[in-house]
């Protein structure tokens, strides 16, 4: 199955017990056919979907199948809370790219002004300083 021809591709569940801090965090086997024909990478953004409820994980790869086996897809003890399946449960999976997520790197986060919008604009862009009330 194929993400370029618009149809994801399916893996087993599988509860990977890392504790990642509510971060949710998928797991791939680096020989799975998947990885590799999907173009998946370590450390991307991939969207898990099952039983109608979806969520967005950093993709790790790992080359012990005692932690994820080809044809498995694990997920971190936060994402497989989220998802309300049982281990083996068939979910789908595509890149972040092919969902459309956009990734701001922490560079443009920071130049983002913060406040911005907050003021009315005047003359040239220059913005009003906040009115104190007593």
């Amino acid at each position: 199955m194929n993400t370029v021809n618009s149809v994801p591709s399916r893996l087993a569940l599988r509860r990977v017990l890392i504790d990642t801090y509510q971060e949710n965090v998928a797991y791939m086997h680096r020989d799975c056919e998947i990885y590799r024909a999907e173009g998946f990478k370590a450390l991307s953004k991939v969207e898990v979907r099952t039983n109608g409820r979806h969520i967005l994980a950093t993709l790790n790869v790992v080359e012990d199948a005692s932690i994820v086996a080809c044809g498995e897809l694990g997920l971190s003890i936060a994402a497989f809370a989220q998802m309300g399946v049982e281990d083996g449960h068939s979910a789908t999976v595509i890149t972040g790219r092919a969902a459309g997520i956009h990734q701001r790197t922490a560079s443009q986060a920071q130049r983002r002004t913060p406040g911005a919008g907050r003021f009315p604009k005047h003359r040239a862009g220059h913005r009003a300083a906040p009115l104190l009330q007593d």
